[in-house]
């Protein structure tokens, strides 16, 4: 910090790599932040020619060095729900580029294939960036000034732009078992666009009114998530960091507010917990963070045993429609809303207290709205509604429709 110089760049940027594994070290976004701020007091967020063509090649050390300080910002920032430290607005910084020596070399294909993909690496970055600012970081007032079809449109934009990433990812993807890299292998191509898309539909107020069939949707994607991040794990490829740590939180919160809206009588993701359990308890003895979100998720599994054999219970001993279904719900409200709270507890100590993710109001309104509503097909129906409306009373201890 005192021998401010790019040297001293360089080593901040190498230890918060390394705040990435160390679960007992100042945590990687106040590291990080240090890391862009002296990264722009250097000026390598300034373009140092007004030429492109016309870059010195002593240019190119420090335009790699700008675009790791860019990625490893990006992609905290995306993971903890935070703006980037790193601004730059107007940038025309050049992108990784081989060098004369390099080209010269007999690594050079070696050289140039790795240039590749860290360049698709950067275009990930740029993407959860993108994203994060329209979905998440965009003001309240700009999010209720935008009509339906203008958030329609700004979804199928940014879907489509991560459809265009993946499709270029297939073309530069090489085959696992001889691929000692990690960031262009098909499994990791796959766990990253399904973040991305769970990034994109997760429900947040720009998302809502949610419209039919999108939480099965979310639990799809979600389920996908953590499906090849499961097959990461099972390669020796799934860096047990903090990075990871923070992608499940979000990861958990989706599972629990699709549980939420589940109509069915078996939740089609109990596999997948039972993954996001196994992924957390990989991590060493040191990261207790993930050792609390395997508990709160395990609960979460038993919860949802009681729940389908409940759901069982009613259908068998009252034959009628799925609405029956939702009566084996209230008795469980308490315990699904301790572990709402406890995961955004435990995500508040790992990401900080202002964290995006956390921010779930117009949850509980959305589903009070779509499951409250009656079902005229039978008198039993209504009946039952009736009963299940009566249980939001204040009256009845407090328990009705708040968890969802």
């Amino acid at each position: 910090m005192e021998n401010e110089s790019i040297d001293s760049v360089q080593i901040l940027l190498l230890l918060a790599l390394y705040s990435l594994f160390d679960p007992h070290g100042p945590g990687p976004w106040t590291t990080v932040g240090i890391l862009t701020r002296q990264a722009m007091a250097q000026g390598l967020t300034l373009q140092r020619t007004t030429n492109v063509d016309q870059t010195s090649p002593a240019d190119e050390p420090s335009n790699r060095l700008f675009w790791s300080i860019y990625v490893l910002d990006r992609m905290v920032a995306s993971s903890v729900g935070q703006p980037p430290g790193l601004f730059v607005p107007d940038a025309h910084i050049p992108l990784p580029a081989v060098t004369v020596t390099e080209f010269a070399s007999a690594q050079r294909a070696e050289v140039s294939s790795m240039l590749l993909v860290t360049r698709h690496v950067i275009q990930l970055r740029r993407l959860e960036s993108k994203i994060t600012d329209a979905i998440f970081l965009r003001p309240r007032a700009d999010v209720r000034s935008l009509t339906p079809s203008d958030r329609a449109a700004i979804i199928s934009e940014l879907h489509y732009a991560v459809d265009n990433w993946y499709s270029d990812g297939c073309l530069i993807s090489r085959p696992e078992p001889s691929n000692v890299r990690i960031h262009d292998t098909m499994a990791w191509l796959n766990a990253r666009y399904y973040q991305l898309l769970m990034l994109i539909y997760y429900p947040t107020p720009f998302n809502q009114p949610s419209h039919p069939g999108s939480h099965e949707h979310l639990l799809n994607v979600v389920q996908k998530y953590i499906h090849y991040s499961q097959a990461l794990l099972e390669l020796g490829q799934l860096p047990l960091n903090y990075i990871t740590l923070t992608r499940f939180v979000p990861a958990c919160l989706v599972l629990l507010y699709c549980f939420g809206h589940t109509t069915a009588m078996v939740f089609s993701a109990k596999q997948e917990i039972q993954s996001c359990i196994a992924i957390l308890q990989s991590f060493s003895s040191g990261w207790e963070h993930a050792r609390s979100l395997a508990k709160i998720m395990t609960d979460f599994a038993s919860v949802i045993s009681m729940y389908e054999s409940r759901s069982a219970s009613c259908l068998v001993t009252l034959q009628t429609t799925p609405v029956l279904r939702h009566a084996a719900k209230p008795s469980l409200y308490p315990r699904v809303l301790s572990l709402r709270a406890q995961l955004i507890e435990v995500g508040g100590r790992i990401m900080g207290k202002a964290n995006c993710y956390q921010f779930i109001e117009g949850w509980d309104v959305e589903a009070i709205s779509s499951s409250s509503r009656p079902d005229t097909s039978s008198s039993t129906d209504a009946a039952v509604t009736r009963d299940i409306a009566a249980l939001s009373s204040p009256l009845v201890g407090e328990i009705g429709w708040d968890f969802l």
